[in-house]
């Protein structure tokens, strides 16, 4: 047993010294590759989208609190979202909506505020809504999430993540205003005809908020997470009444 447990630890260390070299290097070959923020970055990882390209982007924009995050087993329960030109169109106005500025940052453009460029990595880009000066919500927009693709959804459309409003500005649905402008912006810019969000079943008003962007339901997706592998997966179909007594973690995360 001694010798068994002995192996074992010697290989966890062999493994997460190869991971944390790895990381190091791609957070370099991050720093010095200015041009993958672009939005010409964006469209060809959406659409080439190859393994390698892939694990390329998963690479240059997890940080090894990420890794280390992502070796705990976690389940999830998500609710998948989609929009489009088709829910664009049939979105009723939003009422009590204020008239913001949506500002969007990248690898190449950056903000300067710490909040945002720290998610500005690889081919991501955030989107803000900045109201007297503060920061009230942002949204990220990913390539590199790959739990649609793991339950058979489209592994090339991008996703919503990261949501989330600042609580003094909450109550001006800023979310589903910013959930409407980045989808129109990703069919404006060609990067692809749809856009992915996920809510955690627990979180009731990002719910809401992102009934109120008219995106469209999808499925309910069950499982557990580790390693970046989705295990034990279940596709249920939406309920009229999402259960709210799970507060699992969620993969996809946001909040309204």
């Amino acid at each position: 047993m001694r010798t068994i447990l002995l192996a074992a630890s010697v290989l966890s260390s062999v493994y997460l010294a190869a991971v944390a070299g790895t990381f190091w290097l791609l957070r370099v070959y991050r720093q010095s590759e200015s041009g993958a923020g672009s939005a010409g970055g964006q469209a060809t990882i959406g659409c080439r989208r190859g393994r390698l390209a892939l694990l390329l982007e998963i690479l240059r924009t997890h940080t090894l609190r990420d890794v280390a995050a992502a070796l705990v087993p976690k389940r999830f329960d998500i609710l998948l979202y989609e929009g489009d030109a088709e829910t664009l169109a049939s979105a009723p106005p939003l009422e009590g909506a204020s008239d913001i500025c949506v500002e969007r940052f990248n690898a190449q453009h950056r903000s300067g505020i710490a909040e945002i460029d720290e998610k500005a990595v690889g081919s991501r880009e955030v989107y803000v809504v900045r109201i007297d000066g503060r920061l009230a919500h942002l949204v990220v927009l990913t390539w590199d999430i790959r739990l649609p693709a793991q339950f058979g959804f489209d592994p090339k459309a991008p996703v919503m993540d990261l949501g989330f409003t600042w609580p003094e500005f909450r109550g001006r649905r800023l979310q589903p205003t910013v959930r409407r402008y980045v989808t129109a912006d990703v069919i404006r810019r060609g990067l692809y005809h749809k856009v992915y969000g996920g809510i955690a079943a627990g979180n009731i008003a990002s719910q809401h908020g992102n009934a109120r962007a008219g995106m469209r339901r999808v499925a309910r997706l069950q499982g557990w997470r580790v390693c970046g592998f989705a295990l034990f997966k279940k596709v249920l179909p939406w309920e009229s009444e999402v259960t709210r007594t799970v507060p699992a973690g969620s993969i996809l995360r946001s909040a309204s």
